[in-house]
C-alpha cells in the first residue's frame, strides 16, 4: 500500500482541489454578482439582468466549474497516460452502479476492479479511464462491464513515478463530454437573464 505523502501526491497532486474550490469560488462569485446588482449605480435593465443572472446561477454556476474542472483534469491525465508505461493485470470485479438524481432519473456507473504487478508489487485499481462517468442508459454502462469482464487479462497503463495509479482506457472522450456539459450549465443562466430581460423589454 502507498504511504500517506504517496496519496496525498496522487495524479495531479494539488490541483486535484480545484473540484473543491472551483465550486466554492462559483458560489461566492453569484453572491457578489447578486449584492453588485442591488448596490452598484448600474442602469435599472443591467440590474435586472444581473439579478435575473445571479438568480438562475445559484445551481448551473457551481456545477459548471466543477464538470469543467473535472473534465479538464482528466484531459491532462489522459494526455500523461499516453506516455505511461504498461503492465498485464486482470479484470477481479465488473458491476454497474445505480444512482437516482431524482424518483424518476437513474444513473448507471459501471464499476471496474483490476489487479496488476509492477516490479512484483502488486496494485489494485479501479480507474478505466481519465474520469468516472455514469450514463443514463443503462446499456451504455454495460458495454463498459462487457468489454471488461471478470477474470479478463488486461493492458493497465500506469504513472511510473507512482505505480499505483492505474488506467485502462486511453481516450479522453469522457473528459471532453464533462467539459462540454460544464460549458452548457454556465452558459445556461445567460441564456435565461438575456431572455428575461428581452422579454421584460416588450412587456
Amino acid at each position: 500500500m502507498p504511504s500517506l505523502s504517496e496519496l496525498e501526491d496522487n495524479g495531479t497532486g494539488y490541483l486535484e482541489y480545484l473540484r473543491i474550490a472551483a465550486p466554492v469560488a462559483a458560489l461566492i462569485g453569484v453572491a457578489i454578482l447578486y449584492h453588485s446588482a442591488g448596490t452598484a449605480s448600474w442602469s435599472r435593465t443591467l440590474a435586472e439582468w444581473l439579478r435575473d443572472l445571479a438568480a438562475s446561477a445559484i445551481a448551473p454556476f457551481p456545477i459548471g466549474v466543477y464538470l469543467m474542472a473535472d473534465g479538464w483534469l482528466g484531459l491532462r491525465r489522459a494526455t500523461a497516460a499516453a506516455r505511461w508505461p504498461s503492465a498485464k493485470g486482470r479484470i477481479e470485479s465488473s458491476s454497474i452502479r445505480r444512482s437516482y438524481a431524482s424518483p424518476a432519473r437513474c444513473y448507471y456507473a459501471p464499476v471496474v476492479s483490476y489487479r496488476y504487478a509492477v516490479a512484483d508489487r502488486a496494485f489494485d485499481g479501479h480507474a478505466f479511464q481519465s474520469v468516472g462517468t455514469a450514463y443514463s442508459s443503462q446499456a451504455e454502462a454495460q458495454a463498459i462491464v462487457d468489454r471488461y469482464p471478470a477474470g479478463a487479462e488486461v493492458t493497465v497503463h500506469y504513472d511510473p513515478q507512482r505505480p499505483w495509479i492505474g488506467m485502462l482506457d486511453l481516450g479522453n472522450r469522457a473528459a471532453r463530454r464533462r467539459m462540454l456539459i460544464g460549458a452548457a450549465c454556465l452558459a445556461a443562466p445567460f441564456i435565461f437573464a438575456t431572455l428575461a430581460a428581452w422579454h421584460n423589454s416588450f412587456f
